[in-house]
């Protein structure tokens, strides 16, 4: 086993879950960022919530990362995400971190993504995103 690599907060506002983190991320990174996760998740699986994430400086992920934050997506979208909002900052390989997440966000039915610039505009759509939920419910 391998140290972290990457670093993470997470906060919650309302039925929006905040993650700001800095990479690049190996799969001990992911690990422990599930294990924080447990009690947030806890809070917002019983109607459905949104997440914004900030990446910042290196954000790709090592082969084994991006399988376990596959299934950590998984998990997360059975527990009633609906929505999530990247938002890159002083970002470096933002292409391939697209394309990286991307490809997770496509293995989890029922989930929408959207890239952002700003994080007024993440909050917007994932706001949006609830709204409708609840509006077609």
């Amino acid at each position: 086993m391998f140290w972290a690599h990457g670093s993470y907060e997470v906060k919650k506002e309302g039925q929006i879950l905040l993650v700001d983190a800095c990479g690049p991320f190996n799969r001990e990174t992911i690990f422990s960022l599930d294990k924080d996760l447990i009690s947030f998740v806890g809070q917002l699986r019983h109607a459905p919530w949104a997440e914004i994430a900030t990446l910042k400086n290196e954000s790709a992920y090592t082969p084994e990362a991006l399988e376990e934050l596959a299934k950590s997506f998984q998990d997360r979208v059975r527990n009633n995400l609906i929505a999530i909002a990247i938002l890159f900052k002083d970002i470096e390989s933002r292409t391939l971190s697209e394309y990286q997440l991307t490809s997770i966000f496509k293995q989890c039915d029922g989930l929408d993504w959207l890239f952002c610039e700003s994080i007024e505009s993440a909050r917007d759509w994932c706001n949006r995103a609830l709204s409708n939920y609840q509006e077609n419910m």
